[in-house]
């Protein structure tokens, strides 16, 4: 499919949004912010001690030199790593601590845990720290080293680590363990755009209690421009949760995802119980696409195939071919943030026209982010669902997040006039 030139640096919008504050509906999606959540995380960790006891600074971790053995260049490494990555607000192991753990002992098992570092190898290093980096002790400030020390500094320490000979290191392959762990840490210290590949664990309200998991994986290669579709974004969270409070009254099937990116949308419908769920997305990305249905553990509820809006042709003969269906077969149709490009609004309405069943109960559900740079393409499609006989059901303005900070979102149900 032949794009634009993106830049996903347009998907951040600062100027003023013209909406009225009326209209919206506010969707909490964490609890706190990360700053709030690691202050509580702080408090809960370290009991007697005060939270300004936890502090570390660049200069108390161990010089690289001849004193610092490999082993525990590893493990400090690997307790600089950051949590597990939850939603866009926060992590996943914050939550957890905050509503679970009740003792320091938990506290470190969890963070040790979180970072696969085996108990009892972190209690062999314990000794090294005491004689060598006192001020990183006891064991619960040193489990809590990344949340408790400024990343702005620790640039220059990684690097010092990764253009080191580490020639002191008689295992080869123990050292270019190190070097790799090193080059990680400082990619995740670069913000999203520069982070290597994640994976992410989405949290919803009430997904529990209706799928009896406690959160999706999402693998996520580096984010850039020319894979968007590789990244989980805000408007495939918003438009989940509601899925996840009201799928009875959404859902129909069979269900079509046009876009499905990193299959958050499409996992939360089968995880909800919806057995016949086609994802789709270009090539490119369905590789991506079908890891993810797998490590959800949904691949005989959720078919994924190669979509291109440019030229559905070879879908719809697949359609035919493989599963005996006409191409207009869909009761639902899903799209989540669709529209970084001129030509999307179009390409949107043609797979509405070939996919969508003319039926009473048919429905386009549409998640979009509001951003400043795509008013008129915005407004483009909202004419052009019209225009093919469409209206509109429902229309919510809500406020959510992802990688880039707050973000208001709009939703819409369409569905066929006159049936």
């Amino acid at each position: 499919m032949e794009e634009d030139s993106f830049d996903p640096l347009d998907f951040i919008s600062k100027q003023k949004i013209t909406i009225s504050e009326d209209v919206g509906n506010d969707i909490a999606l964490i609890s706190d912010t990360k700053d709030e959540q690691l202050q509580n995380l702080g408090d809960l960790a370290m009991g007697d001690l005060a939270v300004h006891d936890l502090a570390v600074h660049v200069l108390d971790l161990p010089p690289i030199s001849r004193n610092f053995p490999g082993e525990i260049i590893m493990l400090l490494l690997k307790l600089l790593a950051p949590d597990p990555i939850m939603n866009f607000g926060g992590t996943l192991v914050e939550t957890e601590t905050k509503t679970l753990i009740i003792n320091d002992e938990e506290i470190i098992s969890s963070k040790l845990k979180s970072r696969e570092i085996d108990h009892q190898e972190f209690s062999r290093c314990l000794p090294w720290f005491e004689n060598n980096a006192p001020t990183l002790l006891p064991g619960k400030k040193l489990a809590l080293i990344f949340e408790n020390l400024n990343p702005e500094n620790l640039n220059h320490y990684l690097t010092n680590i990764i253009s080191s000979s580490l020639d002191w290191i008689p295992d080869d392959l123990l050292k270019e363990k190190i070097w790799k762990e090193a080059s990680l840490r400082l990619s995740e210290n670069c913000g999203r755009t520069a982070q290597p590949e994640i994976i992410r664990k989405i949290v919803m309200k009430g997904f529990p209690e209706k799928t009896g998991k406690n959160y999706i994986q999402l693998k996520e290669p580096s984010l850039t421009s020319d894979n968007l579709g590789l990244k989980t974004w805000g408007s495939s969270l918003m438009l989940s949760q509601r899925l996840v409070s009201n799928h009875q009254n959404l859902l129909f099937e069979p269900i079509l995802e046009l876009g499905a990116g990193t299959g958050l949308v499409g996992i939360t419908c089968a995880l909800l119980g919806y057995e016949n769920i086609f994802a789709t997305d270009l090539p490119e990305i369905i590789e991506n696409l079908s890891y993810n249905i797998q490590l959800n553990d949904i691949s005989s509820n959720c078919i994924v195939e190669a979509l291109d809006w440019s030229n559905s042709k070879h879908f719809q003969d697949l359609l035919k071919q493989k599963y005996g269906q006409n191409s207009d077969m869909f009761n639902t149709l899903i799209l989540s943030d669709p529209i970084y490009s001129s030509k999307h609004p179009q390409w949107v309405i043609n797979m509405i026209e070939i996919f969508l069943k003319k039926t009473e109960i048919s429905r386009v559900l549409l998640q979009i982010p509001i951003r400043t740079n795509f008013e008129e393409e915005r407004e483009m499609l909202w004419k052009m669902a019209s225009d093919i006989g469409l209206h509109e059901v429902q229309f919510e303005i809500e406020r959510g997040y992802d990688d880039f900070g707050k973000q208001k979102f709009i939703f819409k149900e369409y569905r066929w006039s006159n049936l």
